[in-house]
């Protein structure tokens, strides 16, 4: 799920010739805090919803986490 994402994010990234090695990194970087912090968050928003809305509910409205 989110680890897929960052990857795939960072290799697009990184594939890209107009941006600068420095630029990558610094992208990369700034993604990589992004996803961690959406991360959490999501977890965070996860197991609220776990604890309203009844199981059944819940697999058909969030995607599935790898």
């Amino acid at each position: 799920g989110l680890i897929y994402l960052a990857a795939t994010i960072s290799n697009l990234i990184s594939t890209s010739p107009h941006l600068a090695d420095q630029e990558i990194s610094a992208t990369t970087f700034i993604l990589g805090v992004l996803m961690l912090v959406l991360g959490l968050g999501w977890t965070a928003i996860r197991k609220k919803a776990l604890l309203i809305l009844p199981g059944r509910k819940i697999k058909s409205l969030l995607p599935p986490t790898a």
